[in-house]
């Protein structure tokens, strides 16, 4: 499982998950349109890649809001 910041893409962390484990962290609590917003899995690769938002774009975002509104903010 990789966390890759959904802004910048900047990989953020990444564990050896299986599936007995993704239950642990919490994601069986998501919707179905919840874990298609923020997951995404690479059959290929067998990896699972999870969106979140670094601590870089965050700040950028909470002092720029209207960079919000663009596509691609902060890329």
């Amino acid at each position: 499982m990789v966390y890759l910041c959904k802004y910048c893409h900047s990989v953020l962390g990444q564990i050896d998950a299986h599936h007995a484990m993704v239950e642990q962290l919490g994601f069986s609590i998501l919707t179905d349109d919840e874990k298609a917003d923020m997951m995404t899995v690479d059959e290929a690769l067998q990896t699972t890649y999870v969106k979140t938002v670094c601590e870089h774009c965050e700040a950028a975002l909470r002092y720029n809001p209207e960079l919000i509104l663009s596509h691609t903010p902060l890329q």
